[in-house]
């Protein structure tokens, strides 16, 4: 069953659920059931299982139908489209809120003259463990103080925090290294 530039198989509007299968301009097959179509645009948002097999894992995939050779319907949906879940304006806000907040604190901190890689450094710990800014030093748990140039040479606290946060750090250096490494052999 083809489906024309109105989005329509025969009568029937091409719908979510049904299954699609497209050859693209450059001759790619791409199959799966559409999650969501906008017939102004002509794009299909389709998603198929994901090929390691995990239930619930999808590949999901944005198609311009409009570039597409051949289109087919393979199975129409006889079933109405789920409802759209509800979503939690107050957690969307708070997550944007956050965002803004975090982008605004690293603009602060590079006008200070705190460089990304540091900032990186202090995401990595406080992931971890709870720290804040104090000026240029990094202050882990009220406890630890980090200061320039941020190398465990600088940690300043009690022994067993000391520890802990030298650990984190020694790791976050090991882990940059290894990432140098491999973007270099690439």
């Amino acid at each position: 069953m083809a489906v024309n530039s109105e989005g329509a198989s025969g009568d029937n509007p091409l719908k979510v659920g049904n299954v699609l299968v497209c050859v693209t301009c450059f001759g790619e097959r791409i199959e799966g059931e559409v999650m969501s179509f906008d017939g102004n645009s002509m794009i299909a948002l389709k998603k198929k299982p994901a090929g390691d097999q995990r239930r619930g894992i999808y590949d999901v995939t944005l198609v311009n139908l409009s570039l597409c050779n051949d289109v087919q319907i393979v199975h129409e949906s006889t079933t109405p489209p789920p409802e759209l879940p509800t979503l939690n304006t107050r957690k969307i806000e708070k997550r944007v809120s956050d965002s803004v907040a975090e982008k605004k604190m690293a603009i602060r901190l590079q006008k200070e003259g705190i460089s990304p890689a540091v900032q990186l450094l202090f995401r990595t710990i406080n992931k971890t463990l709870s720290c804040k800014w104090q000026g240029k030093n990094i202050i882990v748990l009220d406890d630890v103080v980090v200061k320039p140039p941020y190398t465990t040479d600088t940690l300043q606290g009690s022994d067993d925090a000391v520890a802990q946060v030298r650990k984190i750090i020694e790791k976050h250096n090991r882990d940059l290294q290894q990432q140098a490494a491999g973007n270099s052999s690439s």
